[in-house]
């Protein structure tokens, strides 16, 4: 498991390196959210029309990802472009264009004409290797009182909008009225799409079919009952898709008594939405066992405060491989610039991996990185064994800006490579 760019080389030696060589790439990764730019090329380049570009206003962000395909949303121009969200353009990243790993591209969408914050990508036909694919955002009409399902497909390469109707729905927990906040996109399968409001519940639907319905799935109880439902859920929750379920994940800390955490889980029946959460496992900081310092190796085991119960522990994210693991984010102090990434077996209790996380980047708790089975997708090519670990690690995943406004102005320009980094699961 390897931290932020820049920092593979230093996390494998050797011996380390041998063996990653051999080895090919993981299912799935941590994927870094925030991409950024270098200078870098690799296997995993898209190298068509190669531009120069003088300034990235905003580092581009990882909106979703589905199989080997990557939503990245950016903007380039002058600073206070960040603040005027219909200037960011949505662009779609493949990291095989066919079935026999094919070239890597990087395609620049239309502009949706109005500012789109949760979107999600879906394969036409659940296929891996579909060429077709619809990028999909819900927003609510406070006007007609309706949400509004705007849709990209890449066979009419448009934008279309359906206006769905919710039908009655239940008063959110604590209010008089229904509301949803997304925090997180997620696809079920079968075409269904879910916009994922972490305090709250789970709106869904199928966004092939011409005239979808909407339905909602509410979450899970809070570990406090009397839990006020404040700041960014992902700091405490989680959800993702694990072989035929929706897994749920909450973490409470308590100040004088460590922190608790909880697994639900709930089988996905595309013919019909009606069930219920079940609840997996739950357990204390205290109940489990492994040693920090002793996965992190030689160089951290000599700092004396790494016990689990003394570190800040937050953002949960749901292993898409091991039904049973969750890793949390932790570090000895929230403003410190190295973090850690805790790999947590729920039912067994254990500590079953740990490694160093560059947190240069982040503030706090904030939400760092997302899952993504992209690095199942990138091609291993004859390279150094040194090479091949750092690919294996980060999953370097590189393309030039393709947008004709954004050719060099002035002699000093950097080449427009966005750069995604992953941690290796572990």
């Amino acid at each position: 498991m390897a931290a932020n760019a820049g920092e593979a080389a230093m996390l494998f030696d050797e011996s380390r390196c041998a063996a990653a060589a051999s080895a090919r790439f993981s299912s799935w990764v941590l994927l870094d959210r925030m991409a950024y730019v270098a200078d870098h090329t690799n296997a995993t380049t898209h190298d068509r029309r190669r531009r120069e570009i003088r300034f990235f206003a905003v580092e581009p962000l990882i909106i979703a990802t589905h199989d080997q395909l990557v939503l990245l949303r950016a903007v380039i121009g002058p600073k206070n472009s960040c603040f005027y969200h219909e200037k960011y353009d949505f662009f779609i990243y493949r990291a095989d264009s066919t079935n026999n790993w094919g070239a890597p591209s990087l395609q620049l969408l239309p502009h949706p004409g109005h500012s789109c914050f949760f979107v999600g990508v879906i394969h036409c036909d659940d296929g891996a290797a579909a060429a077709d694919y619809i990028v999909a955002a819900l927003r609510f009409d406070h006007k007609s009182g309706v949400y509004d399902l705007h849709r990209f497909h890449s066979k009419n390469v448009n934008w279309s909008t359906k206006a769905l109707h919710p039908g009655p729905m239940e008063p959110s927990p604590g209010l008089t009225f229904f509301f949803h906040d997304t925090y997180k996109v997620i696809t079920l399968g079968g075409g269904f799409m879910a916009w994922v409001d972490l305090w709250r519940g789970i709106l869904l639907c199928n966004v092939l079919l011409d005239d979808p319905e909407l339905h909602f799935i509410p979450l899970p109880p809070p570990l406090k009952a009397d839990k006020e439902l404040v700041g960014d859920a992902r700091v405490f929750r989680d959800i993702a898709v694990v072989q035929g379920y929706i897994k749920f994940v909450e973490i409470q800390s308590y100040i004088s008594d460590g922190w608790v955490a909880a697994t639900w889980s709930r089988k996905i029946t595309l013919d019909s939405w009606e069930g219920h959460w079940h609840k997996d496992c739950e357990l204390h900081v205290s109940d489990i066992s492994g040693s920090l310092p002793d996965l992190l190796g030689d160089e951290e085991a000599t700092t004396p405060h790494l016990s689990l119960q003394s570190l800040c522990t937050g953002n949960p994210t749901i292993s898409l491989h091991d039904y049973d693991v969750v890793y949390f984010l932790a570090k000895v102090h929230l403003r410190d610039n190295k973090s850690y990434v805790l790999a947590v077996n729920m039912r067994s209790k254990t500590l079953q991996g740990a490694a160093c996380f560059g947190a240069e980047r982040m503030v706090g708790m904030s939400f760092t990185y997302t899952q993504s089975r992209i690095s199942h997708y990138l091609r291993n090519t004859p390279a150094s064994k040194r090479r091949v670990a750092e690919t294996r690690s980060q999953s370097w995943c590189e393309a030039t800006r393709l947008r004709g406004k954004c050719q060099p102005t002035g002699s000093s320009s950097a080449k427009g490579m966005i750069i995604l980094s992953a941690i290796s699961a572990f």
